[in-house]
């Protein structure tokens, strides 16, 4: 294993690692409900555990793909550990855009309590990401695998659908009345988080109890 590999891998190890630990510190605490509400339900949960699952899984299968014969039945693999990465990836860049406003606080609670990370690891998650799709397709380039699918469309999609789904959700939060976003935030999945984030960006403080 190359350097460049070996420090990946580390930066996708410590990566799982720290998003594990602020998953499981914000849901004890809750402590960015003082900013936003990045959890608010089961939804949103699944969606950052898969993005650190993805994070393991895919340095679990460049490791065994990494040899001059291919493994029996790692094609397979090698494409739905690629596609499960643009998933990935995308999940990691909305809240990266979610946590930007957060990183001017994110200092001040690294120095007074070191939990200031956490605001941090959305950024890393993707960085590592986006190197981990680059070295997905390498491996696929280097066993002579087609491509899984078309780059430029799929980025293209991509943009499109995470731009279309930000812009609309920010539009219909900041013209829908108080009391309409909080009877469609008990049912709407990541409503209520996007609804906090809005808020937050406006000045609202968002504390825990004081929205549905």
């Amino acid at each position: 294993m190359d350097t460049r590999n070996a420090f990946r891998r580390g930066w996708a190890i410590i990566a799982a690692i720290l998003s594990s630990l602020a998953v499981g510190y914000e849901l004890v605490t809750g402590i960015c409900k003082l900013l936003f509400d990045p959890l608010p339900d089961g939804w949103c949960i699944t969606a950052y555990i898969y993005l650190i699952v993805m994070l393991l899984v895919n340095e679990y299968l460049m490791h065994y793909a990494e040899t001059p014969m291919l493994p029996p039945g790692y094609e397979a693999k090698l494409t739905f550990a690629l596609r499960g990465t643009y998933v990935a990836v995308i999940i990691a860049a909305i809240y990266s855009v979610l946590f930007v406003p957060a990183l001017p606080y994110s200092f001040l609670a690294l120095f007074m309590y070191g939990v200031g990370v956490g605001a941090w690891t959305p950024f890393i998650n993707l960085v590592v990401l986006l190197c981990q799709m680059g070295a997905l397709k390498e491996q696929r380039r280097f066993h002579k695998l087609g491509p899984v699918i078309n780059r430029q469309a799929i980025s293209r999609q991509a943009i499109g659908m995470c731009a279309f789904v930000l812009v609309s959700i920010c539009v219909l939060v900041a013209i829908m009345p108080e009391e309409r976003r909080s009877l469609i935030a008990q049912h709407a999945p990541g409503y209520r988080m996007f609804s906090s984030w809005w808020g937050f960006v406006h000045g609202e403080m968002y504390m825990k109890g004081d929205k549905s």
